[in-house]
């Protein structure tokens, strides 16, 4: 019992803080990797970047519509201003 207690403390004392150091850099290093490896996939899985695209573009069709409106509710009050009409 003596002795098991003794090789541990012996393999404890050899560990060094460089050494921890270097795998705690590898093991973030290695995580790192493997979540943006993991992440790639799943983005690529349910088409996230079609998706963003097509928003986007929907957004883009919606600020379109949206000037074409406020073009129109200018003309409609040109219209009515020289008609003399109170249809606002």
């Amino acid at each position: 019992m003596c002795i098991n207690s003794f090789i541990l403390l012996q393999s404890a004392a050899r560990f060094e803080v460089g050494g921890a150091l270097t795998i705690l850099i590898i093991g973030v290093a290695i995580f790192v990797g493997i979540f943006s490896l993991g992440r790639a996939i799943l983005l690529w899985y349910w088409k996230v970047d079609v998706i963003v695209k097509n928003q986007e573009y929907q957004t883009s069709l919606l600020e379109y519509q949206n000037q074409l409106i406020a073009q129109q509710v200018d003309l409609f009050k040109k219209i009515n201003a020289k008609s003399g009409s109170n249809l606002a």
